[in-house]
């Protein structure tokens, strides 16, 4: 198989939006203009992040900055309005939900 998606993403509507964590504050996803794909933006001075599908509401991102980790997968669950980052879930503390 190819190194595109498996299962397409769903509308960038289900995913769009502000989500929040007790631990980490905000993180935002927004739409690129011209529905070019999305961004991913986290953080008190936010950095944002192209995210790239990966197979269905699964997408990648690749991290920066001192704190770098390489790619890792953003799993959105838009029934249950949440969004959990890989990199930041090492104690269960990574899944923010959309307010």
């Amino acid at each position: 198989r190819g190194s595109g998606p498996r299962r397409p993403p769903r509308a960038d509507s289900a995913y769009t939006g502000t989500y929040t964590s007790p631990y980490y504050g905000r993180l935002t996803v927004a739409a690129k203009p011209g529905g070019g794909g999305l961004t991913l933006s986290l953080g008190p001075k936010p950095l944002t992040y192209p995210l790239t599908p990966y197979d269905g509401d699964t997408f990648s991102f690749e991290t920066t900055g001192e704190n770098a980790v390489g790619r890792t997968g953003v799993t959105f669950d838009p029934d249950a309005g949440t969004v959990r980052v890989e990199y930041l879930d090492a104690n269960d503390l990574g899944t923010f939900r959309r307010t």
